[in-house]
């Protein structure tokens, strides 16, 4: 069932259009049969090919989203533009919002979108995603896609409750999207008891694997109910508490808590790793992001041993496997480049940190990549310091 978001298209003619979410994939049926192409200075001349323009189409999202004036916390909008580049068919414009397309009953499409919703919790999961368009090319059977722009709802905190289950009998996600999982309204109890103006949960994906059925949900707090961290560590130790009225609930119909997992929509929590006889400790990091250990782990390739936090905004963030042992390090530079990494830089001793590394760098002969490793980290730590702006030197020949 669909609320009162809009999505409202800006045509040439200034006509706005409500659109409705799309649950199935597909694409936009288009009605018109007049093609319009678009040239940018991006386009090249193939001599080579009979003076024939080569292809080279690409797009891109901006987010136009002006700050509101209105304060009251009654509505959100968010303006978004698509932003071809060479030659694509006009009216093959589609917009998506994680994976499923946006689509009107009107043959208008456009470039512009416009996302307005009221601010209330049952209204966020239609509106929080990905979103992302795409433009056809001649041939129509070729799309060029955008890549995804990720929108949500300001003043909020967005988790991940996944849970994992055995569904005998059913063979793939359609047969059990429409079943009633008894937790979902024992943890929906349970978030009233203990939060005010809290969301219910929203299913947000589903996926299977043989008999065994994953389900990802989305809720909601403000965040002035605290800090994400604060929020998450407090929920963990509520489903893994034995003296806990949830821990009690699902322990009632049967549910271990080792099959609940509560996941950050943001970043992978600080963790330790226990390896064969190493063990890491990783720092939190985000989404996307790369990280080293604290402590200096060194391969048998000879580079420092990195995590990534896996996942997405849909099912949650999650470290990559640590599958490689440590070995022992000969080298002072590597060892004393890695302190100077692992050395918390601030305005006072940002200097001395830097002016340490160069000295280092230079005066050696034998540079290995894990040193260049941590010589990045260090530069991206001084560079992360609050005080620190990029600045560019002109260095005349």
């Amino acid at each position: 069932m669909f609320h009162s978001v809009f999505l409202i298209a800006h045509g040439a003619k200034g006509v706005g259009v409500k659109y409705k979410l799309c649950k199935r994939a597909g694409v936009m049926i288009i009605l018109v049969k007049m093609r319009v192409m678009m040239i940018s200075s991006r386009l090249f001349f193939n001599q080579g090919a009979g003076d024939k323009m080569e292809d080279k189409t690409a797009v891109f999202i901006e987010d136009r989203t002006i700050v509101q004036d209105d304060k009251s916390g009654v509505s959100y909008e968010v303006d978004l533009e698509c932003v071809p580049s060479g030659w694509f068919v006009w009216e093959s414009i589609i917009w998506f919002k994680d994976g499923a397309s946006i689509y009107t009953e009107t043959s208008l499409q456009s470039l512009h979108l416009v996302l307005k919703a009221p601010f209330r919790m049952e209204i966020v999961s239609e509106l929080q995603g990905y979103y992302y368009c795409s433009v056809a090319l001649d041939n129509r059977s070729k799309h060029v896609f955008s890549p995804k722009m990720l929108v949500k709802f300001p003043g909020l905190h967005t988790f991940v409750l996944h849970m994992k289950s055995e569904v005998p009998g059913y063979g793939n996600c359609s047969d059990v999207i429409s079943m009633e999982l008894p937790f979902i309204e024992e943890f929906n109890k349970y978030l009233d008891v203990f939060y005010s103006d809290v969301s219910k949960l929203f299913l947000k994906d589903v996926n299977c694997s043989g008999s065994v059925i994953s389900t990802y949900h989305h809720f909601y707090i403000l965040k002035d109910k605290g800090t994400e961290k604060e929020l998450q560590n407090f929920l963990k130790r509520s489903i893994n508490s034995r003296n806990g009225t949830l821990f009690e609930s699902l322990k009632r119909i049967n549910i271990s808590k080792d099959d609940i997992i509560l996941k950050s929509t943001v970043s992978c929590p600080k963790e330790m790793s226990h390896y064969n006889e190493c063990n890491l400790t990783w720092p939190e990091t985000r989404i996307g992001q790369t990280t080293l250990a604290d402590e200096l782990c060194i391969t048998v390739e000879g580079r420092a041993l990195e995590r990534k936090c896996l996942g997405d905004f849909n099912t949650g963030a999650y470290w990559s496997p640590v599958e490689k042992d440590c070995v022992d390090v000969q080298s002072e530079l590597t060892v004393t480049l890695h302190k100077l990494a692992k050395r918390n830089i601030t305005e006072d001793n940002i200097l001395n940190t830097t002016l340490s590394m160069e000295m280092l760098t230079t005066t050696s002969e034998d540079i290995s990549s894990t040193d260049v490793q941590y010589v990045a980290q260090i530069l991206r730590n001084a560079a992360s310091v609050p005080a620190v702006e990029p600045a560019v030197s002109y260095v005349s020949k």
